[in-house]
């Protein structure tokens, strides 16, 4: 029974081993079949696709034509209908004109010689050659010619016409056949395109077929791995079970030697020592044989594994060669594709350079602000002559501290920055001062001067006890409050004054001096 099972089992190993190798045979070849197909796919789709763009030209080219034809014709009728006006015309023009011609040589030649005669003879006696006909002059002949030569000319330009006309229509059937040349390759590419998507079709449900049975092989291979992985274990125990047979044996033997040195005589008891023998001597050979059979499955399974491994390590290798291929392929094509972006890039600057408009021309420098400050610094001056010497006819003397005001912002708008240093106790004023504050403009233009240099934590207001006859709403007083809110932002900031701050103060001095006037 042991022999049986295990040539059954032979046998089963072997026919999976025909079944797997058959299977990746098929494998193989559907892969490279499978391979070409796609390749071939490729190529329909390449042909497909500058077919396609080649009609597309083509199809363009034929509307282009026919855009072109048909104006082309309807000019050409046009102009067809217009020579003919035109020879009708120039022929009745020249009819009409030689007739002219001829009867105002008639007319000249005969008022000619009418008033030779009448200047030398009676009126009664005209001859009757004077009425005759003259001969043709070369004009009437020449302008016959020129106009001869323009009808030719014009014949001329509709023979080309007619022949460029004849080309076009055969240029259009040309393109005509071309197109129907092209939509027939184009319907065969499809078919083609279909015919190889229904075997990729085929080749995919064949690989599936192939994957589903190299599934149910690998599954059976595992399953008498499994059962040979089994029969191995009983092996060892039936091996272990054999050595402590044996072991059993050799003390049995010695226990035979020890009866049979007892019992010599005895025929029955070394007959039962001889069959014991034979048994033995048989269960050795079969387990010799059994060893052998063993040792051979082993080789063929390794041998087996071994070309297994081989092909896995020949795919393997493949694979990774077809991996480095593409790896090379895709640097160089990133390559290309950097060097085409760097060209792109600089083509683009190129175009943009070559398309961009010419730089507008460069603003006019600004005004210097020497100019402003000048005038304005000017016009208080002029200003401050003038009102001090309106004070001095009206009486009035000048008081230190307002020369001194004056000068003081006359440097910070000279210098560009008027700071005011605010004074945190209020200032004190002198007797002498409050003898010296004169009613009017002037008094008011002291103290507010004054006011600028006192602390900024006190009151806004502008009229004091000091000055009389101050208004808080007159427009010098708003004048000064908007000089007053600027000098306060520019302490803030230490900022120099700008030309339109400069423009403000201009303004506000001119309403000052309208103030004073």
């Amino acid at each position: 029974m042991g022999t049986k099972e295990t040539e059954d089992w032979e046998a089963k190993y072997e026919a999976c081993n025909e079944k797997l190798g058959t299977l990746e045979k098929l494998s193989l070849n559907a892969v490279k079949e499978y391979e070409d197909v796609l390749k071939v796919l490729a190529e329909t789709d390449h042909e497909l696709k500058e077919c396609m763009k080649k009609l597309e030209e083509k199809e363009k080219e034929i509307k282009e034509l026919s855009q072109l034809i048909e104006p082309a014709v309807v000019e050409y009728d046009k102009l067809q209908e217009e020579i003919l006006i035109e020879k009708e015309c120039k022929e009745e023009a020249v009819k009409y004109a030689t007739q002219v011609v001829q009867e105002n040589k008639k007319l000249k030649r005969q008022s000619q010689d009418l008033l030779k005669y009448l200047g030398n003879n009676s009126p009664l006696d005209i001859p009757v050659a004077i009425f005759e006909a003259p001969e043709e002059d070369d004009s009437s002949t020449q302008y016959a010619n020129t106009l001869n030569e323009k009808i030719n000319e014009l014949k001329e330009e509709v023979t080309t016409l007619k022949a460029n006309l004849k080309w076009t229509q055969d240029q259009l059937a040309t393109e005509t056949y071309n197109n129907k040349q092209l939509n027939l390759k184009c319907d065969n590419l499809k078919v083609r395109l279909q015919q190889t998507e229904t075997s990729l079709n085929q080749h995919r449900d064949a690989l599936k077929d192939l994957a589903k049975m190299s599934e149910e092989a690998l599954k059976e291979y595992e399953s008498l791995q499994d059962q040979f992985e089994q029969e191995v274990q009983r092996r060892n125990d039936i091996e272990q079970d054999v050595k402590m047979f044996s072991q059993e044996n050799l003390k049995m033997k010695r226990q035979s030697n020890a009866l049979i040195m007892e019992h010599a005589s005895d025929q029955k008891m070394m007959k039962a020592l001889n069959q014991i023998e034979k048994l033995s001597d048989e269960l050795r050979d079969q387990k010799q044989k059994y060893e052998e059979e063993i040792e051979k499955l082993r080789v063929e399974a390794t041998h087996l594994s071994k070309e297994a491994q081989e092909n896995r390590e020949r795919e393997k290798n493949q694979l990774q060669e077809e991996r480095d291929e593409f790896q090379n392929h895709l640097k160089e094509y990133e390559q290309k594709y950097s060097d085409l972006e760097v060209k792109y890039k600089e083509l683009e600057k190129k175009y943009d350079d070559a398309t961009r408009p010419p730089p507008p021309p460069p603003p006019p420098p600004p005004p210097p602000l020497t100019g402003p400050l000048k005038g304005f610094l000017g016009r208080l001056s002029s200003k401050k002559k003038d009102t001090s010497r309106k004070l001095s006819l009206g009486g009035v003397n000048l008081n230190d501290s307002y020369s001194q005001a004056v000068a003081e912002m006359m440097d910070s708008i000279k210098k560009g920055t008027i700071r005011l240093n605010p004074a945190r106790t209020p200032i004190k004023r002198s007797s002498k001062e409050k003898k010296a504050g004169q009613s009017g403009a002037m008094g008011e233009l002291n103290n507010l001067m004054k006011k600028l240099k006192r602390n900024q934590s006190e009151s806004d207001s502008i009229e004091t006890p000091e000055s009389p006859g101050f208004k808080p709403d007159s427009e010098l007083a708003q004048a000064f409050k908007r000089v007053k809110s600027r000098t306060k932002s520019t302490d803030s900031g230490n900022t120099p004054l700008r030309p339109k701050d400069l423009a403000s103060l201009q303004e506000e001095h001119n309403i000052e001096g309208d103030v004073f006037h």
